[in-house]
C-alpha cells in the first residue's frame, strides 16, 4: 500500500489531497487571498453585549461582526486585559513576568470588558453564512508535537500517549523547560521523541509568542499579530508521519518551503518529497484520479456498488441525505430485507466518508431505507458511531428514530467544500420539458388520490431536490399523493404513471 499527500497550487487558491493506496480520503482547498483563517490571532473591539446570551460582538476588520461567548473567555482574563494594556501603553514587561491568577466569581462577560475595549481573540471558526467568525481568547500556538498556551498552566498530555513511563518523561521535560504562565498540550507526535526536538519546538512556539508581544505596540483594531502557516504546512504538522511515502507538489516554490521545513522538524524519513512540474507534465490531480474521484464524492447523486444511490441536500438549516435502493427496489420479497441492509451499510460507510472529505458540519439527517429488523438497526448505529471515531471533527451520533432517521452533529469550523459538479448546474434543456410534460399528465388525472409514478433515478432526483421541490409543489397544486418509483430500464427522458393499485395510466 502508498500513501501519498498531494499539494497542487494554482494562484492564490491551495488544494491539498491525501491518497492511500488510489483512493482519496482526506480533501481540502484554502483560498490565500482570503483576509481571515482560523486560528488568526487578533486585535479586537468589543462594540456590543447581549446579555441574554452572555456574549458579545467584536469588530476585527470583517465584513461582519466575530462572536464571543463567555464560555470561550481565557481563565486568566482579566491578567490577559491586563497584559494588552500595558503593551498598548509601551511596557514592555514580558507575560513570564507577570503575576496572574485564576478568575473567581465573574460570570458576566461584561464584567471583563466595556465598549470599544481592545482584545486579544484568536479565530476559532470561519465565517459561515450569515455568521460572523467565532472567537475565543484562550489563545494557543500550535505545534507538530505540541500546542504552546499563553496565559495557560501546566502540562496536559494527550490520551493517546498510554505507556505510563514515556508519560513521566515527557512531564519531567516540560516541568523543567515550560516558561512561567504558559501552558502546554503534549500532541501524540512527541511519543518517544529524542529531548532536543521537543526542546527545539518549544523554543521556536515561544518565539512565535515573543513575536506577537513585539508586534501589539505597533499595531490597531482588526490587525492580524500571528497567522499559522498556511494550509499545506498544516496538514504536514498534523498528519505527517514515517507511513507516508510520498509528498508531491507541483509548485516549485512550495517544494522549496516543504523541503525547508522538514528540515526545521527533522523529519527522518529521506526522499519523500517530489517535484511533478514541467511543460509537459500531467495535472497533477488528473495523473492520480484526484479529480474522478471529486467529481464521485463532491456530486449530489453518489451512487452506491450495491445498485443503491444517495442523495445530498443542503438547506438553510441542515444537511440531508436520502439513502435510495436504486435497482435493487425491484429485488423479490424475500431477498428484499437483505438487499435493504447490505445497501444501507454500504451508505454508512460512504456517509462517513464524504462527511469528512466535503467538511460537512451542523446537523446532518440521513433518511435510511427503512428495516424494521430492530438488529439490523442497531448495527447501522454502532456502525456509524465506529467510523467517526476516526473523525478529527467532534461529532454525535443519536440512535434511528422508529422512521429510519438517524441525526449526526458535526462540528463546523470551516464553510463545506463545493465543487460546481451537481446535477443541477447542469440540468440538459430537455429535462424542463420532461417536467412539463409531467405535470401535464398529472393534472389531468381527477379521479385518482394518489398516483405512483416511474422514473430513471436520476430524473427522481431532480424531482425531489430541493425545497421546495417539484413533488411537493405538483402534490400541493394538485392535491394528490404522488410517489416516485426507480425504473433503470428507462431512460431518463421516460416516465411510466400508475394508480394507487398499479394500473397503468400512461406514459
Amino acid at each position: 500500500m502508498s500513501k501519498q499527500l498531494l499539494i497542487s497550487k494554482q494562484q492564490d487558491l491551495v488544494k491539498i489531497a491525501f491518497v492511500d493506496d488510489g483512493v482519496l480520503s482526506l480533501y481540502n482547498e484554502e483560498d490565500l487571498s482570503d483576509k481571515f483563517h482560523c486560528q488568526d490571532i487578533i486585535i479586537g473591539n468589543i462594540v456590543k453585549f447581549l446579555p441574554s446570551m452572555n456574549s458579545a460582538f467584536v469588530d476585527i476588520g470583517s465584513d461582519r461582526y466575530g462572536f464571543l461567548n463567555f464560555s470561550d473567555l481565557s481563565s486568566y482574563q482579566t491578567a490577559q486585559n491586563r497584559y494588552l494594556n500595558q503593551r498598548l501603553n509601551g511596557n514592555t514587561a514580558l507575560l513570564e513576568t507577570m503575576d496572574i491568577a485564576n478568575e473567581q466569581d465573574i460570570f458576566k462577560i461584561q464584567d471583563f470588558f466595556s465598549i470599544h475595549q481592545r482584545i486579544l481573540v484568536q479565530i476559532t471558526k470561519e465565517q459561515i453564512d450569515s455568521k460572523g467568525h467565532k472567537l475565543s481568547t484562550q489563545l494557543s500556538i500550535a505545534g507538530r508535537t505540541m500546542v504552546l498556551l499563553p496565559f495557560g498552566h501546566g502540562v496536559n498530555i494527550s490520551k493517546k500517549i498510554i505507556d505510563k513511563d514515556e508519560r513521566n518523561r515527557l512531564k519531567e521535560i516540560f516541568t523543567k523547560i515550560l516558561p512561567h504562565n504558559f501552558g502546554i498540550i503534549i500532541r501524540t507526535n512527541a511519543e518517544n521523541l529524542d529531548a532536543d526536538i521537543i526542546i527545539s519546538e518549544l523554543t521556536s512556539l515561544v518565539n512565535k509568542w515573543k513575536s506577537i508581544h513585539e508586534k501589539i505596540p505597533k499595531s490597531g483594531v482588526s490587525e492580524i499579530l500571528y497567522r499559522e502557516q498556511d494550509a499545506q504546512f498544516s496538514v504536514l504538522r498534523d498528519m505527517l508521519n514515517n507511513s507516508f511515502d510520498e509528498i508531491i507538489v507541483d509548485s516549485s516554490s512550495l517544494y522549496d518551503s516543504i523541503n525547508e521545513y522538514l528540515k526545521e522538524i527533522k523529519f527522518q524519513k529521506k526522499n519523500i518529497l517530489k517535484n511533478h512540474n514541467g511543460k509537459n507534465a500531467i495535472d497533477l490531480f488528473e495523473k492520480y484520479q484526484v479529480n474522478h474521484q471529486l467529481k464521485k464524492y463532491f456530486n449530489r447523486i453518489i451512487p452506491l456498488k450495491t445498485g443503491g444511490y444517495l442523495i445530498v441536500e443542503k438547506t438553510e438549516a441542515m444537511f440531508v441525505i436520502d439513502v435510495n435502493l436504486g435497482k435493487n427496489s425491484t429485488k423479490s420479497a424475500e431477498n428484499k430485507d437483505i438487499w435493504q441492509h447490505r445497501t444501507n451499510m454500504e451508505a454508512t460507510y460512504m456517509i462517513a466518508k464524504i462527511l469528512k472529505l466535503r467538511n460537512i458540519g451542523g446537523i446532518i439527517i440521513i433518511d435510511y431505507i427503512d428495516v424494521k429488523d430492530q438488529n439490523y438497526r442497531n448495527e447501522l448505529y454502532q456502525t456509524m458511531t465506529e467510523l467517526l471515531k476516526e473523525d478529527r471533527a467532534q461529532t454525535t451520533v443519536l440512535p434511528l428514530s422508529p422512521f429510519c432517521l438517524m441525526q449526526i452533529t458535526r462540528s463546523k469550523k470551516k464553510t463545506p467544500i463545493e465543487i460546481s459538479n451537481n446535477l443541477h448546474n447542469k440540468i440538459p434543456e430537455s429535462w424542463h420539458l420532461i417536467e412539463q410534460f409531467l405535470e401535464m399528465a398529472i393534472s389531468t388525472q381527477n379521479h385518482h388520490k394518489k398516483l405512483i409514478i416511474q422514473v430513471n433515478p436520476m430524473l427522481k432526483a431532480y424531482l425531489k431536490a430541493g425545497f421546495p421541490s417539484l413533488r411537493l409543489k405538483w402534490m400541493l397544486r394538485y392535491k394528490k399523493y404522488i410517489v416516485f418509483s426507480v425504473n433503470q430500464l428507462l431512460d431518463v427522458h421516460q416516465f411510466k404513471l400508475f394508480d394507487a393499485n398499479s394500473f397503468a395510466l400512461g406514459s
